[in-house]
């Protein structure tokens, strides 16, 4: 029997295990109801490379909530609705558990394996760092410890953001990369490992920014990266390259600072967006004087490239 924790606990996991042809569409939902994270354990990120499972059909989405009067009856009664109109939702489980701090680590590693983002990047827990081999000497890996911070790879938006960045650096250098909401530092990391010459990370979260610069030490490039929690453009417009995976609202709010930020001729990255919310985020930034120059899709996630010029 596990001794009892007095303690109010300060986050609330709600698990929706779901059909995974409905994962994408409630995993904007949760988000845009004030979900702090979300972890979804799924076909695709239950294999590992070079180990396959057997296709289940099935996604467990768990997503964190600050613990507030009221939380599991506003959720749910959204969730209600929501389930009543996309077909395939008849039959989720829904459960919730309390989350404390000293539980955060533990949550990670029961899910979190070794994955691969790009062509050759694996991102590898902290955890098995000593036991897990690269198949390729051209693998790259990617090691981090989620801390309390946010930021693991295993979302699709993350994907979409290291393949932009990677398929940038292939083409064209990175002298000074700006990293908007880095959470773990997770794409600046993969930047400076791939060549970039210098990565500045933002975030609102303390915890966030520690546990970045620690990530970056960890890989080996500590001395080529900050962190801190200022606003995007405290430096001036001077990163060529800016990349910003949060959410859509702050990315609205955010938008005469992120514009600010990007050098003449840079490049703007933003994802953490769905498909349905492209036109507002292209209005917004084109406001600002920038250029659209792709949209790239995963699933119904999306990332918008744009251009200052």
């Amino acid at each position: 029997m596990e001794p009892e924790n007095d303690m109010q606990p300060p986050w609330r996991v709600l698990k929706l295990v779901v059909p995974e042809m409905v994962s994408d569409s409630l995993q904007g939902i949760l988000l845009e109801m004030g979900a702090l994270g979300l972890q979804i354990i799924d076909d695709e990120t239950r294999s590992i490379p070079d180990h396959e499972v057997p296709p289940s059909d099935q996604a467990e989405l768990l997503s964190t909530f600050s613990n507030e009067e009221g939380l599991e009856a506003r959720v749910m009664a959204r969730l209600g609705a929501v389930f009543q109109q996309i077909p395939g939702c008849e039959s989720i489980e829904v459960s919730w558990h309390d989350l404390f701090h000293e539980d955060w680590v533990a949550e990670f590693k029961s899910h979190w394996q070794p994955l691969q983002l790009g062509k050759n990047i694996y991102v590898i827990p902290s955890w098995h760092e000593a036991s897990y081999r690269l198949g390729s000497p051209t693998d790259l890996p990617i090691y981090l410890d989620p801390g309390m911070a946010f930021g693991t790879g295993l979302h699709a938006t993350t994907a979409l953001c290291a393949e932009a960045l990677q398929a940038h650096l292939e083409q064209s250098p990175i002298r000074q990369l700006l990293d908007v909401g880095t959470g773990t530092g997770i794409l600046s990391i993969i930047a400076l490992k791939l060549g970039a010459q210098f990565a500045l990370g933002t975030d609102i979260d303390p915890v966030a920014v520690h546990n970045a610069l620690e990530n970056a030490a960890k890989n080996e490039v500590f001395d080529h990266f900050e962190a801190n929690d200022k606003l995007p453009d405290q430096r001036g417009s001077v990163h060529d390259v800016v990349v910003a995976n949060i959410l859509f609202k702050p990315l609205i709010g955010l938008a005469p600072h992120i514009a600010q930020s990007i050098a003449s001729g840079g490049t703007l990255y933003l994802s953490g967006l769905l498909q349905s919310q492209e036109s507002d985020i292209r209005d917004a930034y084109e406001a600002q004087g920038l250029s659209h120059v792709r949209t790239a899709t995963k699933d119904e996630w999306i990332l918008v490239q744009f251009e200052k010029r």
